[in-house]
């Protein structure tokens, strides 16, 4: 997974290993590329945020 999602945009894993993730400038340009996933990749766009929704809310 990791491999295929690094020809499009830089990449890295998660913290456990069981996801791989990029950022991308625009939500479109995300878009494109996951259109163009295998179909064996089950993948998603989602906004990036600097704190946690949860963390927030314990604040």
């Amino acid at each position: 997974m990791l491999s295929w999602l690094l020809e499009y945009a830089p990449s890295r894993l998660t913290g456990t290993g069981a996801c791989v993730f990029a950022e991308f400038d625009t939500e479109s340009e995300a878009r494109q590329v996951l259109e163009q996933a295998p179909e064996w990749l089950n993948g998603f766009v989602a906004k990036g945020v600097n704190l946690s929704p949860l963390h927030r809310a314990m604040l």
